[in-house]
C-alpha cells in the first residue's frame, strides 16, 4: 500500500472545535489524521428538528477551519457534506475530509492509481447512489469508493472515443435517470453512462453556448441547467439537445442554485444575479445593492431561516432576506477572530445541522451558526463598556454592580442600563481609591466592599455615595497587608476574609477595623499555602476555601484560625491538577470545582476521610485549559468557562459541549466576571461588555452517525 498522505500533527488549546465525538473513519487504507484536541460543536452532524432561537441581526461571528486545522489548503473552491454527514472540501492543495474533529488529506501520489489524480479540486457531488465524485483540474474525474478509500481515475484518451472529453473538469451533476454529468473546460459537456462505462459529448452543435462549462444544476423536476462561458442552456430530454436561455444574458454564469419557489438562481460573471422563472422563461435581476449589475456572484445557499447567501468575487457575500427584500453586505475582517477570512468566496454549503459554510480563496472556510443569537450583547456601546469586565455581582436588590479593568465601578439594571458611575477623583480622598477595580462583596447592612487593583481595599455607602479607603501601611500593622485585592469573601458570620496578590489572607476586625494577616511560613504545614489568592469560597459545611495563584489550594479552618489541608499537583493522579487555581464553585450537589490557570478543571471527591480530584480538560473537550469561571444552571448542569469558550458539563453522561466566538460570544472573557442572575440567565463578561443567556436557549447540533 502506497502512502498517499503527509502527516500533519495539530494541537489547540484555544479554539472550541466543531464536534462532540470524532467519527470512526474507515480502516482499510490508513491516511493522515489531523488531530483537533479542541473537539465540541458538531457543525457537520446530521441534526434532529428543533425550535431554536435565530440570527435576525446584522452581527455575524464565524469559526474557521485553516491549514492551522490540518486543511490540505487555505483556497477551498468546493465544499459537499455527504449522506455519512462527512464534510469534504476540495482545494488547490488537495482534497480534505472533515469530521468535526479531524482532517484527512488525499493528495496524488506518483506510482499509485489509486490515488487522487490531481491537486486542484474545482467541483465536488454525490449522486443519488451515494457516490462521491471529484471534479479535478488537470486529472479528469475521479470517483471515490468508500470501500476501499482509493480512487478511479477517468482521463482523457484520444485514442478513445468513449472516454471523457478532456482532464480540465469544472462541474459535475446527476440526473434522476441515472446519467452523471460532467462539464469541462474545453471540451463542452459530457454524459456518463454509468453502467457502461461510456462518456457522450455535448458542445456548440448540440445548443450549447459554449464549449466551457462553468455550473451545472439539476432542478427538482429533474431539468439540467448548464452555465457556461457565454451564457446559460437547458437540456431537452427529447431532443437530447440544449436549448440557450437567452434571457440572462451571454456572461459566463458562475454558479446556479434551486430557491424555496423553484425558481432558479443564476449568478454571473460581472452582470449580477438573475432570478429565472422555469415556465415562463422570463428572468429578472436580483437587487443586492447598487452594484447589482455588476456583481460577479461565484456560490449561493439557502440557510435556515430563508435567506439567500451569495458569494462574490472579491466583494464578501450579500445576504438577501426575500421577506422583506433586506440585504446584508459582509465583507472580511481578518484581524478579528470570528470575522470573515476573505472577500473571495469560492464556495457556499449550508450543512444538515445548518451552519452556513463558506469556502474561500486564501482564507479557508468559515462556518456561521444561524442560531447564534442565543446571546445578548449587553454594554457593548461605543460609550460603554469603559474598559474590561473584571467581575459581576447581582445585589440583594437585583440590580448589578460592575468592576472594570480601568474604567472605575458601574452600578446597572440587570439589562445593562447604567444608573451610576464611580471613577476615582484624586482630589477627592473620599472617591473610588482607583479605577482598576478586580472584585466585589456585599455586606449584610448593604455597604460594597470593592477590591482594587494597586489602591488597596475601599467600602462604599450606596446611600452616600462615598468610601472608605484602607491601604497597605508598613509601619501600621493592623493596616492591609498589600494593595492588589484579588478576591474578596463575607462569610456565614459576616466576616469579610480579604485574599491579596503577595500578600496573603487578611481577616477584617469589624470593630477595630483592622485587619488580621495569614501568610505562608517555611516549614508550618498550618500556614497557608501561598502568597497569592484568588479565590475565596465558603462550602454548604461552613467550611472555608482558599485559592491560591502560587499555592494550589487550602482548605482553612476559622475557628482555630490555622490551614487544615493543602493541596498541590504530585505524580498522584488524584492530586490537584495545578498550583495555579483562578476560581473555585460549589454546585446544588455540594461538589466543589477548582478551576485552574492553564491545567483545566478539577472536581473535589471526598469519602473515606480522603480528599482527591476528579480532572476535566480540553483533551476531553472543555473549550480551553484556562478556566476563569464556572456557573450551574436549573437542572444541575455545570457551565465551566475559560478565556476563549464557554463548556457544559452534564455529570449524568459526562458529556461535554462546548460554546465560542462563532456561536455569538466574545473573544475572550475574564477571569471571575460571571454570575447567575436571580432568574437563572448567565452574565459573562470580558472587554467586550457582558454576554447574557438563558442556558436552556443554547442550542447544539448533534454528534455524527458512528460508522
Amino acid at each position: 500500500m502506497s502512502n498517499r498522505f503527509s502527516t500533519i500533527s495539530f494541537i489547540d488549546d484555544a479554539t472550541p472545535g466543531l464536534y462532540d465525538c470524532a467519527m470512526p473513519l474507515p480502516l482499510l487504507r490508513t491516511l493522515s489524521l489531523v488531530i483537533l484536541m479542541s473537539i465540541t460543536t458538531a457543525p457537520v452532524a446530521i441534526a434532529s428538528p428543533e425550535a431554536l432561537a435565530l440570527d435576525t441581526s446584522g452581527r455575524f461571528a464565524f469559526r474557521r477551519l485553516d491549514t492551522g486545522d490540518g486543511l490540505s489548503g487555505d483556497s477551498v473552491y468546493c465544499m459537499l457534506q455527504d449522506r455519512l454527514g462527512y464534510l469534504w472540501l476540495g482545494t488547490f492543495s488537495g482534497l480534505s475530509r472533515y469530521d468535526g474533529s479531524r482532517v484527512v488529506v488525499y493528495r496524488p501520489v506518483p506510482g499509485d492509481p489509486e490515488s487522487l489524480p490531481s491537486s486542484l479540486i474545482f467541483d465536488l457531488h454525490e449522486d443519488s447512489t451515494g457516490t462521491l465524485w471529484i471534479a479535478t483540474d488537470g486529472g479528469g474525474l475521479a470517483r471515490y469508493s468508500r470501500d476501499s478509500d482509493a480512487f478511479e481515475r477517468f482521463a482523457h484518451d484520444q485514442a478513445d472515443t468513449g472516454s471523457i472529453g478532456s482532464d480540465r473538469i469544472f462541474s459535475v451533476a446527476d440526473d434522476p435517470y441515472g446519467w452523471i454529468w460532467v462539464g469541462t473546460a474545453d471540451a463542452g459537456l459530457d454524459r456518463f453512462d454509468t453502467e457502461q462505462s461510456r462518456f457522450l459529448h455535448y458542445g456548440t452543435k448540440d445548443g450549447l453556448p459554449s464549449g466551457t462549462v462553468r455550473s451545472l444544476l439539476c432542478d427538482a423536476e429533474g431539468v439540467l441547467w448548464a452555465g457556461t462561458t457565454a451564457g446559460l442552456a437547458r437540456y431537452d430530454r427529447e431532443r437530447d439537445a440544449f436549448r440557450p436561455v437567452p434571457a440572462v444574458g451571454g456572461s459566463t454564469v458562475r454558479a446556479l442554485m434551486e430557491d424555496s419557489g423553484g425558481n432558479i438562481l443564476v449568478g454571473t460573471e460581472g452582470a449580477g444575479v438573475f432570478r429565472l422563472d422555469p415556465a415562463t422563461g422570463k428572468a429578472t435581476r436580483v437587487d443586492l445593492g447598487p452594484d447589482s449589475g455588476t456583481l460577479l456572484a461565484r456560490a449561493f445557499a439557502l440557510d435556515i431561516t430563508g435567506r439567500i447567501w451569495v458569494g462574490t468575487e472579491d466583494q464578501g457575500m450579500r445576504i438577501l432576506d426575500p421577506a422583506n427584500g433586506s440585504v446584508v453586505r459582509l465583507r472580511a475582517e481578518p484581524d478579528r477572530p470570528d470575522g470573515l477570512s476573505h472577500d473571495a468566496i469560492r464556495a457556499l454549503l449550508v450543512d444538515r445541522s445548518g451552519l452556513v459554510w463558506a469556502g474561500t480563496r486564501g482564507g479557508g472556510a468559515a462556518a456561521y451558526n444561524p442560531r447564534s443569537r442565543a446571546v445578548t450583547r449587553l454594554l457593548a456601546g461605543s460609550d460603554s463598556p469603559p474598559a474590561e469586565m473584571r467581575q459581576i455581582l447581582q445585589a440583594r436588590d437585583g440590580l448589578l454592580w460592575l468592576a472594570t479593568d480601568g474604567g472605575g465601578l458601574l452600578r446597572t439594571t440587570a439589562d445593562g442600563t447604567v444608573i451610576a458611575r464611580y471613577r476615582h477623583d484624586p482630589l477627592d480622598p473620599a472617591s473610588l481609591p482607583g479605577d482598576r477595580i478586580v472584585c466585589l462583596a456585599e455586606d449584610a447592612d448593604g455597604s460594597l466592599w470593592v477590591g482594587t487593583d494597586g489602591a488597596g481595599l475601599a467600602r462604599l455607602d450606596p446611600a452616600t455615595g462615598r468610601f472608605e479607603r484602607f491601604r497597605r501601611n508598613p509601619d501600621d500593622p493592623g493596616s492591609l497587608a498589600g494593595d492588589t485585592v484579588w478576591a474578596l469573601l463575607i462569610d456565614s458570620q459576616d466576616t469579610l476574609w480579604v485574599g491579596l496578590e503577595g500578600g496573603g489572607l487578611d481577616r477584617h476586625d469589624p470593630t477595630a477595623n483592622r485587619f488580621t494577616h495569614h501568610q505562608p511560613v517555611p516549614g508550618d504545614e498550618s500556614s497557608l499555602g501561598g502568597f497569592s489568592v484568588r479565590a475565596l469560597l465558603e462550602d454548604k459545611r461552613g467550611r472555608l476555601w482558599i485559592g491560591l495563584w502560587d499555592g494550589g489550594l487550602t482548605l482553612w479552618d476559622r475557628a482555630a484560625d490555622r490551614a487544615v489541608a493543602r493541596f498541590k499537583p504530585s505524580n498522584d493522579t488524584g492530586s490537584l491538577a495545578d498550583a495555579s487555581v483562578t476560581c473555585l464553585f460549589e454546585d446544588s450537589s455540594g461538589s466543589l470545582w477548582v478551576g485552574t490557570g492553564g491545567s483545566g478543571i478539577d472536581r473535589v471527591v471526598e469519602g473515606y476521610g480522603l480528599i482527591r480530584f476528579e480532572h476535566l480538560d480540553a483533551g476531553q473537550g472543555l473549550a480551553g485549559n484556562d478556566i476563569v469561571g464556572v456557573l450551574e444552571d436549573a437542572d444541575g448542569r455545570v457551565w465551566i468557562v475559560s478565556g476563549t469558550g464557554l463548556s457544559r458539563y452534564d455529570g449524568a453522561d459526562g458529556s461535554i459541549r462546548t460554546w465560542g466566538p462563532a456561536d455569538g460570544f466574545q473573544s475572550r472573557f475574564s477571569q471571575n466576571a460571571w454570575t447567575t442572575l436571580l432568574d437563572g440567565r448567565f452574565l459573562i463578561g470580558g472587554p467586550e461588555g457582558i454576554d447574557l443567556i438563558r442556558p436552556g436557549d443554547l442550542t447544539h447540533p448533534d454528534a455524527p452517525p458512528r460508522c
